[in-house]
Order: C-alpha cells, then structure tokens, then sequence
C-alpha cells in the first residue's frame, strides 16, 4: 500500500503505519491509525482498488483490520474489491447498514453484443456472426475466456475450427496456472471427481468425493472454481463453468490413467440414481462401457421417445459399434422403435435384423414386438403394404399363440396396435377382422398410453370411412379430438390423426372444419420440419373445395402439393387425382383422364386394397363426364369386386353415384331413381355427406332429383 501511495502521491517523508508484532496485541487501534493516516492522503473523488482478495487465507488478521480501516471511508471515496470469493464473515456490518454491493459474474458477463466487439478487437478480424454467437455460449460472455480463445483461434472463421478449439490450450494454461496447480492433492480431486457431473448438489459431491472436502469447496463463500449455483425448492444445485470443466474432464484424463473407468462408472451411477438419465447415458456412452449403455438405454428409451427426444437417441445408438449392435436384440429393437419417427425405411430394416435375431435365440416376445414394429413402418411410410402378408403370415404361424398366452399387457396392445393396422391396409376381408377391430376399439378408449390410441385410433377412422361407416369413425374421432392433440404425443402421431380427421369433415361435407384442421396440421408441419403429411393435408382442401365449388383454392393446393412432391412421395398421387379433377371442372377430357390413369398406375402397386377402389370411383367419374361410360363400367365392376373382398358399403355407395350420374347423362329415369334412392338410404345410415366429387355435377343431379320429385328432403340439406 506504502508504494502504491507513493506512485499516486510522491511526497517525501509520508510513511503509512507498519503492522508489527508491537500492534498485533491492539489490531483495532492500529487499523483506525492506518487507515486515518491512509485517507488523509487520498483526494476526494478517488477509488481504491483491492485486486486478488482470494488469496487471502481465510483466517488472515487481515480480513479484520480492513473491515474496520474501512469502516472510517471518507465521503468520495469508493473501495473495489476483486476476489473470486464473496466478502469474508467480518464484512457482515457493510451489508447491514446496506455500504457494501456484490457485483456478480452476471453483471460483469458481457452480452453478446459486448462479446461481438471484444472477439473482433481481440482477434483482429470480423468473425462471422455464426462464430461469435458459438464463442459466446460456450464462455458465458466471461471475459478472460473470451480473450483467450479468440487469440487462439487466430481468425479462424468457422464454426467448426471453433467447436473443435473451443476449450484451447491457451485457456487451460490459465485455468492450470492459475486456479489448478496452487490446490491441495484433496481439492484437486473433488474437481475432478465433480467435473463428470454437468450440474450436482451436496450429496452427489459427497458420495464421489468425502464430506469434509464438499463442505469445504461448496461453502457459501467459495467462487474461486468456477462454481455456479441456483436454487431449487429444496436443494442447492451447483454446476461448474463450461470451460472450467472442459479444462478439467481433459485433467481427469491425465491424472486417473488407467483408473479412469472406475470414476466414471461411479459418476454415472450416481447421475442415474439422482434422475439425471441423459447425462449417465451420454457418460457412458463417451466412455465406451457399451453393457453400462445397454442397461441405461434399455431401461429409460422408452420414456424419451415419449418426450419426443428421437434425434438425441438416435445419435447415441449410432455410436455403439456395429458388431456389438448386431449380438444385442434388444439395442437392435429400441434403435428401430425411435427411428421410426426420423425414418421408417431405415427403422425396418434394423427391426428386422432384430426380429431375425429374437428368432434365433428362440426369445418369441421379443419377436412379437419387433414384428408389431415393422408393420408400422409401412403405416408410417404410407407407400408400399405388399410386404405385410409376410408379416401376417409370420404371426398367425409361428407367434399368435405368444400373444395368446404372453401375461404382459403392454404386449398385447402392441400386437392389437400392430395387426390391426396390417389387416386394414393389406387384408381388410380377412376372416378376424371383427376381433381384432373390436380389441383396436378396446384400446382407443381404455389405453393408458395415448400414443398407441392415436395409432389404433388413426387406423380404425381410416377404415371407418373407406367401409363408408362415417358415423362410427365421427366416435373414435370424438374421443381422440383432445388427447390427440396433447404435447406428448409425438409430431408424427399428431399429424396422422389431423389428417384423419380432416378426411373424416371432408366426409360430412364440412368445408370449414376441414380447412382449420388442415391449417393445425400444416403449422405443426412448420413447427416441427415433419412435412410427410403436407401432401395428404392440402388433398383433403382441395377435395372438400371442388366439392363446394372453390376451385381457385384447389388449384392453390395443387401447386403446392407439387412443391412438396419431389421431396415427400408418400401421398403425392393426390397431385394427378386433384389434377385430373380440375381438368374436367375445366371442360378438357383428354388430359383429365391421362392424369386419372397415372393415377391409378400409383395407387395400383399400394397394395392396400380400399385404394385402388377409390381411386378407380374418380377414374370413373372422370370416363363419365368424358362420356366414355362403358370404359367407365368397366371399373365400376372392378369397384364391386373390391368391395366384395374388403367388405366396404362404401363402394356400394361409390358405385350407385357413378350410375346415377350415367342414368342422368343417358336419361335414364328409372335407373336414376333407383341409384338415387340407394345413395340416399346409404348416407342416411352411415352419415356420409360427400357425393360426386365437383359441385356443378352435384348441383346438376340434385336439381334433377328435385324436380322430378326424388328425395326431395335429402336434395335440399345437400344443397
């Protein structure tokens, strides 16, 4: 202080008080004499600045002598303490009396706009934005980090230079000479031990280190490593700085050797047993103790695929080497059930390699849930349902009577989920549809889990309505209008059931109930990059919009379903369908049914049977108008064929309207009448609105209808 002085004020023969032995016996009447003699000498305004204050001993005299030397602090004259740790218990009387204020590292942090002109000051170039905004998470905006790296980047202008540099050597020099290499051997290793832990509170420190050294370290008044905290309802939580534990787990490394795995092991029990269980999973995983990844993963999988986390487990099953995957079914079946949701080719062929090796070690429940896996990939995929007869065949031979006799009912609604779903899309006459619909049912309303009674659910309204049962599918669509739509069910889930239920109002003939549910589905889409749906969604407008005469939207849907075709194929035959459509609304018959026949070249290898009916009811259609009716009779018979073979009373339905339509063009009045009236007593039984696809062909037949005096009640609730 006496040098310092003496810069400040060079005048000859001023000499502070010296702290002899002599004055130890009356520390306060030596502290009121320094700091008198101290303050005579300092001009109003000043500041007097106490830097590296941690190194004090906490028992120093020290501590006391300024507390109370301060205690005399002239008016316009301020004190700046910097210390890594907060003010010593004999400042207790300055935070009473309200004279003393902490500045915290969040108020001396720097923004990022701080950070931004520091980095181009300290680094001497413009960095990218990108880098900067990287530069600054990792640092926390701390200053000497700040500083330190961007010299060690050296005008390294990508993200990746940063991320691979982002704890430099520059750094951990600092962190080594300046925090690190001064500590004793028991400090040093709580570091260590605690660095493994991203965040952790008392009792965690305690049980990879001891209680004496985690009373010490964690002690209120302790900052100088970097410890940060944060309060919970109970607990104190404390977490060190992202580059202070960079600079320690790389520590670690080098100072446990070969005894590494047995800290880390410990580290990761004791994050899984305090509820951490992405941080044990991700530990283990960088530490390469694939069994201990096993156990973690096999054990909690399923509760992150429920809060949506696919990517995240994707990335640490792509970790685990191949030959390890290849002996572990059970890693093969949770990889393929989360990469379902990213892609569902890639997930069946990795449920298969699961099913093939459950078969192999004679574990059949294991393979009961890797078939009930692949089967909805198909589903999720929505492009090709041939292979489901294997499917089909594999359970009703070798595993029907597992599911019969399994005891775990998570199973069984596995297998109910599955099965069903393959018997809609592929087999929907097979001889138990019945039972199967009716456990399907069973589900949508009793399940606990409301992700498999979206799945069931989505489903039972598709074959609701390709059956023509229009009001039974309104009842599943009540009952999932709420939980469908809730945060947990995942994006995948929620898209499939909005485009159910907009194909469920088109059904009832509700235009505007269509288009809010289509514009839900299409902001989920936005929200979260899943455009799989977009297609089916926008075909849903478009129809219900020729329906009711709008063919400006339809026309908008159309290009934007092509927008989306090249990159999304499932659902694009919707484009030549709606295509086709809006040709004949526009009057010009040959390219209308070119596209109805590149349509039903698609639809032909779905393999789901109520497709190629459906679609060949709007080839139909398309003939009819185009007056080729016996090329259109041809596929109404093909149409009451498939109708015979899935059981649909739609398709007795679809098959009356084309005729009403040819009775309409060939005058036919008692045909008319007698289609007519099927069609009516059919949408009078079933709920379904929807008749011929364009509003003029409707508005034609109805003013028919009623002039000649035919279901005139009906005529004038579909008008």
């Amino acid at each position: 202080m006496q040098k310092a002085l003496e810069i400040h004020k060079p005048v000859k023969n001023m000499a502070l008080p010296n702290l002899a032995s002599k004055n130890l016996k009356n520390i306060n009447s030596f502290s009121m004499l320094y700091f008198e003699r101290l303050f005579e000498e300092l001009q109003a305004p000043g500041v007097l600045v106490f830097d590296d204050y941690q190194d004090v001993p906490d028992k120093s005299i020290l501590h006391e002598v300024l507390s109370k030397g301060l205690s005399l602090l002239p008016e316009g004259i301020n004190v700046i303490i910097i210390s890594r740790k907060e003010p010593p218990p004999s400042y207790v009387r300055f935070h009473a009396k309200q004279q003393i204020n902490a500045i915290g590292f969040n108020e001396i942090s720097f923004t990022l706009k701080e950070t931004s002109a520091l980095i181009k000051q300290a680094s001497g170039t413009a960095m990218k934005d990108a880098v900067i905004e990287r530069l600054y998470n990792k640092t926390g905006g701390w200053v000497t980090g700040l500083i330190l790296t961007a010299q060690q980047m050296n005008g390294k202008n990508n993200t990746a230079t940063y991320n691979k540099s982002a704890t430099n050597q520059t750094t951990f020099e600092y962190f080594s000479s300046e925090i690190f290499e001064p500590l004793d051997k028991d400090v040093r290793e709580f570091l260590l031990n605690t660095a493994y832990f991203p965040e952790f509170n008392a009792e965690m420190a305690t049980r990879i280190s001891t209680t004496e050294i985690t009373e010490k370290i964690l002690a209120s008044r302790n900052r100088q490593y970097f410890v940060k905290e944060r309060y919970t309802d109970d607990d104190v939580i404390f977490a060190y700085h992202d580059l202070f534990r960079d600079f320690l787990l790389r520590q670690s490394k080098e100072y446990y050797g070969s005894y590494l795995g047995e800290i880390v092991l410990q580290a990761v029990d004791i994050l899984q047993q305090h509820g951490y269980i992405e941080q044990s999973v991700q530990l283990s995983l960088e530490s390469k103790n694939w069994e201990r990844f096993e156990q973690l993963i096999i054990g909690n999988v399923q509760c992150l695929i429920d809060e949506g986390k696919h990517t995240l487990i994707d990335d640490w099953f792509s970790v685990v080497p191949d030959d390890y995957m290849q002996g572990h079914p059970w890693m093969l079946l949770w990889y393929g059930l989360n990469k379902m949701y990213l892609s569902p080719v890639d997930s069946r062929e990795i449920l298969e390699s699961a099913y093939g090796l459950f078969k192999k070690q004679y574990y059949s429940e294991g393979q009961l849930s890797a078939l009930c896996g692949v089967i909805k990939t198909f589903i999720f995929q929505w492009k090709d349902f041939n292979p489901l007869d294997y499917w089909i065949a594999e359970f009703e031979t070798s595993l029907i009577e597992v599911y019969r006799h399994t005891s775990s009912d998570k199973l069984r609604q596995e297998v109910v989920s599955g099965i069903v779903a393959a018997l809609i899309f592929r087999q929907p006459g097979h001889r138990d549809m019945g039972y199967w619909l009716a456990e399907a049912e069973r589900l949508v309303v009793n399940c606990r889990d409301v992700k498999t009674r979206v799945f069931v659910g989505y489903n039972i309204i598709m074959y609701y309505l390709w059956s023509g049962a229009v009001f039974k599918a309104g009842v599943i669509v009540d009952i999932l209008s709420i939980p469908a739509r809730e945060v947990k069910v995942s994006p995948m889930l929620r898209l499939m059931y909005l485009r159910a239920e907009a194909m469920y109002l088109y059904y009832k003939l509700s235009p505007k109930e269509v288009s809010k549910t289509v514009e839900e589905g299409l902001t989920l889409a936005r929200q979260t990059g899943m455009h799989f749906m977009n297609n089916a969604l926008l075909g849903t407008v478009a129809y219900i919009s020729l329906a009711d005469g709008n063919d400006n939207i339809a026309r908008e849907c159309l290009k934007k379903i092509l927008s989306h075709m090249e990159i999304h194929q499932c659902y694009s035959s919707f484009y030549y369908q709606l295509a086709s459509l809006l040709e004949v609304s526009k009057g010009v018959f040959p390219s209308a049914i070119e596209y109805a026949q590149r349509n039903m070249e698609m639809v032909q290898q779905s393999g789901c049977p109520f497709m190629p009916a459906i679609n060949k009811y709007f080839l139909a259609y398309v003939l009819v108008e185009s007056g080729r009716h016996d090329e259109a009779m041809q596929h109404v018979r093909d149409i009451e064929e498939l109708g015979g073979t899935t059981r649909s009373g739609l398709f007795v339905y679809l098959v009356s309207a084309i005729k009403v339509l040819i009775a309409l063009k060939n005058n036919d009045r008692t045909q008319f009448e007698d289609m007519f009236d099927t069609c009516v007593q059919f949408a009078n039984v079933s709920g379904m609105r929807t008749f011929l696809p364009l509003q003029k062909t409707v508005a034609l037949v109805c003013k028919t209808a009623f002039e000649r005096g035919i279901q005139v009640k009906y005529v004038n609730e579909l008008i």
